[in-house]
């Protein structure tokens, strides 16, 4: 499956990070987010490390959705793909997490808490 980010994002005027290596921001744990919407995936990470960031749906990976991305990076505005998880018959998992690992050493990683992705409502 290809993942296409829109955007990515760099640190810049923010408060000092906290001192873990890797930790996320968004999404939480319990958050929903629907198939076709656009949402920003933000992190803290060590600065000389260069990073992937990957998603999973129960045990099932889903793939990368950024592959060696460059030191610095703290960003990603994702727009999560129609059919990313009806795509396999459910209306929506509530087994959805993020990984993000130094990509140099991927024993060095952090996951979000599980969280939603639902199909598009219907109107």
């Amino acid at each position: 499956m290809l993942i296409v980010a829109l955007a990515c994002g760099r640190g810049g005027d923010r408060p000092a990070a906290p001192r873990a290596a890797f930790a996320f921001r968004t999404p939480s744990a319990g958050d929903t987010l629907i198939e076709g919407r656009t949402y920003a995936i933000r992190w803290v990470s060590v600065p000389a490390r260069r990073i992937n960031l990957g998603a999973a749906m129960g045990g099932h990976d889903k793939g990368y959705l950024l592959a060696g991305a460059p030191a610095g990076l703290d960003s990603l505005v994702w727009t999560v793909p129609v059919g990313f998880v009806t795509g396999f018959g459910p209306s929506s998992s509530d087994q959805m997490r993020l990984r993000l690992e130094n990509a140099d050493s991927t024993d060095q990683r952090v996951e979000t808490g599980p969280f939603v992705i639902a199909g598009t409502p219907h109107r």
